[in-house]
């Protein structure tokens, strides 16, 4: 008896000091309420080997690695990379990133912070529960609206290709509690960030409007009519000037004509020039239907018909094998 009462009472007091506050710095015992920072990179939140979990592109569970030389992310070799999710506490059956529930605080405040050597990633949206602030370079703000874990999706701007290294770089992975939204601090801290992210939109958009001018300047066509007049007057003088030579261009303008659409039929036009005001016939016209080619060489046509029938079906099925392995992993 006094035995287990030794045992209860030890044992009540490893809980009570196992659920204590872990800190301002949240690197201690998971789940608990973020009031701090955590920096993956540096393996905080992670299990004891310094792993967890991330999903790429929307569907594809794979590992995080933070080690001693840089953290990195396992993809496979030959994909291209669209997004990366990452989930602080398992979620609808999504495997997380933390060894536990990284709760947010109602009306709480957070920056998530990725960074990769990979390519330029952006968060432009808020997972359910939270409120989407702004963003900032690599750093996406979001405000908790319900206690939930925290999460974020990041999408690149360009797709990544993943060489046979199998894995892409993460430089820098973070999350950080900037406050209570709505307090004093915060306030200014919230207009900051909705102002740079509008000076930013407002910056691509003036970059984009910029090459649209840029390119309408250099093709300006309010001049077009008096260009295609002056073409056509010199098209018109030289051929008065060269006579026989000038009605070449009318050959083969007549040449890409010789197919009909919907039929078998090969038609060579008529072909004749005018030289100083008279008509010279060169050729009459003269059609050939492809179709006699059957009866003169039935046994390759069918090989030929079969052949290409083969190269066309593989084809779509490894298009299709493409996608599916794209799409759905």
């Amino acid at each position: 008896m006094v035995l287990l009462f030794s045992f209860f009472f030890c044992s009540g007091g490893f809980l009570v000091a196992h659920g204590e506050d872990p800190g301002n710095d949240n690197t201690g015992y998971l789940p608990s309420v973020l009031l701090g920072n955590l920096n993956i990179t540096k393996g905080e939140g992670l299990d004891k080997n310094g792993l967890g979990y991330a999903v790429l592109n929307g569907s594809h569970q794979t590992l995080f690695h933070s080690t001693t030389s840089g953290s990195y992310i396992d993809a496979p070799a030959g994909w291209d990379i669209g997004s990366v999710t990452f989930y602080f506490g398992e979620q609808s059956g999504k495997p997380s990133l933390t060894s536990g529930r990284v709760m947010a605080q109602p009306d709480g405040l957070y920056a998530i912070t990725f960074l990769s050597s990979a390519g330029h990633a952006e968060c432009r949206s808020a997972p359910a529960n939270f409120e989407w602030v702004g963003w900032s370079g690599n750093t996406v703000y979001l405000r908790c609206i319900s206690p939930y874990p925290l999460s974020a999706t990041f999408n690149f701007t360009s797709l990544i290709s993943i060489n046979s290294s199998a894995k892409f770089t993460v430089s820098s992975l973070s999350v950080q509690y900037l406050g209570q939204y709505g307090e004093s601090g915060t306030d200014d801290l919230v207009a900051a960030i909705q102002n740079q992210t509008s000076e930013l939109d407002q910056s691509i958009t003036d970059a984009g409007q910029g090459v649209q001018d840029k390119i309408e300047s250099q093709f300006d066509t309010s001049q077009g009519s008096e260009v295609g007049s002056a073409a056509q007057g010199f098209a018109d003088q030289a051929a008065e000037s060269l006579g026989v030579v000038s009605y070449v261009d009318t050959l083969f303008s007549g040449l890409s004509g010789l197919v009909t659409a919907g039929s078998t039929t090969l038609t060579f036009p008529a072909f004749a020039i005018a030289v100083q005001g008279t008509d010279y016939q060169v050729w009459q016209e003269h059609t050939f239907d492809l179709s006699q080619l059957d009866g003169w060489f039935s046994g390759l046509m069918a090989a030929v018909r079969l052949a290409t029938s083969v190269v066309v079906v593989g084809a779509v099925i490894h298009y299709l094998q493409s996608v599916y392995k794209d799409v759905i992993g």
